[in-house]
């Protein structure tokens, strides 16, 4: 169903896909059941009772659209198994060293990897060596 979605997703036509979905879940998940448990299907719902369900329906629905679409986004794709390294160092700067960790690389990130040696790390150096003589002796 996610390979539909994104097909779906595309064209950003989205209400056969999600007719389709509601129906599918709904009928391998009743909503009636999970809010009144094993009342029979025969039985017929106070308007009180109608109004729950709907409102759970209708929150059960955005759940099932949040999820889709979070399964589609692109700085979750990252962290995902099937797309493993596809915002990795290693793609964005063509042959770097993959980072630890879930989320993607910011652009502060690259930038720091890419330059640190030899823009930022003398004077990194430098400040390190003048702390410690600094604190030298002060135990």
């Amino acid at each position: 169903m996610l390979g539909e979605f994104c097909i779906h997703a595309a064209d950003k036509k989205y209400e056969e896909f999600w007719k389709k979905v509601n129906k599918m879940f709904f009928e391998k998940w009743p909503e009636r059941r999970a809010l009144f448990g094993d009342l029979p299907t025969d039985h017929v719902l106070m308007p009180d009772q109608v109004k729950d369900l709907a409102k759970a329906v209708e929150s059960r629905e955005q759940q099932l659209v949040t999820w889709y679409h979070w399964r589609k986004n692109p700085a979750r794709l990252g962290c995902t198994s099937g797309i493993k390294g596809a915002l990795k160092f290693n793609t964005v700067l063509a042959g770097g060293v993959e980072l630890k960790g879930t989320r993607a690389p910011q652009k502060m990130d690259i930038y720091s990897y890419k330059y640190y040696g030899e823009k930022v790390k003398d004077t990194a150096d430098a400040k390190s060596e003048y702390r410690k003589l600094l604190t030298m002796g002060q135990s």
